[in-house]
């Protein structure tokens, strides 16, 4: 979700190469109601950017504090966006083809304002999976201490 609706904001890259930058990335530009794909060929998102798909539609409302829904799925040479409100509301919005990067790591990309980025599930060969989740979070230390405290709390009331 955004804090602002100032154009640049940032989104998310995938399969980034660790050693030169070259990645795609998923932008949201908010002022004009437009998700951009682009594959670029540095960590700076400017040099080398090249467009690979645009929407501009009536999924994409651009509301302050609201969360969206984005799904970017990588098959061979095949990249698809989905786009909504929630998961079960989300449409194809961009549907491209490039060989350039064929796996890498994944980043959040904040530009020159706050994005908040929540629920994030990155699924693949080789990603542990655990009820559609890689982190089990049940009986982790955080979760224990809060029921702990929680207990001792309610003992003393």
């Amino acid at each position: 979700k955004f804090i602002m609706l100032s154009n640049y904001p940032g989104g998310i890259r995938t399969y980034v190469d660790a050693e030169t930058g070259g990645h795609y990335a998923v932008w949201f530009y908010p002022e004009t109601k437009e998700i951009k794909l682009f594959s670029g060929t540095t960590f700076d998102i400017n040099p080398g950017l090249v467009t690979l798909g645009q929407y501009k539609g009536h999924l994409y409302d651009a509301k302050v504090d609201v969360f969206y829904h984005l799904k970017v799925i990588h098959k061979g040479k095949q990249i698809k966006v989905w786009f909504g409100k929630n998961k079960d509301k989300a449409e194809k919005i961009i549907e491209a083809n490039d060989g350039k990067f064929k796996s890498g790591l994944f980043a959040f990309d904040g530009y020159n304002q706050p994005v908040h980025f929540d629920n994030i599930l990155i699924t693949g060969p080789g990603i542990p999976r655990s009820d559609g989740e890689a982190v089990e979070s049940q009986n982790k230390l955080a979760i224990v201490w809060g029921i702990l405290k929680s207990n001792k709390i309610s003992k003393r009331g």
